[in-house]
């Protein structure tokens, strides 16, 4: 999705990726909030996509080395390459501040709200910025 927002490709959204912001945790932080989570093999639009709740299926049912490629296009013997890198890990409703571990952003001007509205909230939570994390 942010390759498609990159490129101007989301017509009800048209302010580029800069102002995106990741917002990172852990499998364990989710964990240990409480709140009900579900996890995929995959893009949870797409048909063919399982989801799970037993956390100790996620190292078999998540595609790690796609997960890790710097390419994950489809290939002509893979034609499911791309869905598998969209794995994903849904929380129900909201996830506390503190399950987050740092924030990331696309710039120093960027970061620097975040910064500033974590501060504003009383959140002390790292904020960097990963200009490799965007396109």
């Amino acid at each position: 999705m942010l390759y498609v927002i990159s490129r101007g490709g989301v017509s009800t959204y048209q302010e580029g990726q800069a102002p995106l912001v990741y917002l990172v945790t852990s499998v364990d932080a989710v964990q240990a909030s409480g709140r009900p989570y579900v996890f995929s093999d995959g893009n949870c639009a797409n048909e063919i996509t399982r989801h799970f709740t037993d956390l100790s299926m996620m190292p078999s049912v998540v595609d790690w080395e796609i997960i890790g490629a710097r390419y994950w296009a489809n290939t002509v013997d893979d034609g499911d390459r791309m869905r598998r890198r969209m794995a994903e890990l849904l929380v129900h409703e909201h996830l506390p501040v503190t399950a987050l571990h740092e924030a990331a952003a696309y710039d120093h001007d960027h970061a620097e709200r975040v910064r500033r509205l974590f501060r504003e909230v009383g959140a002390e939570i790292p904020v960097s910025v990963r200009r490799e994390w965007y396109y």
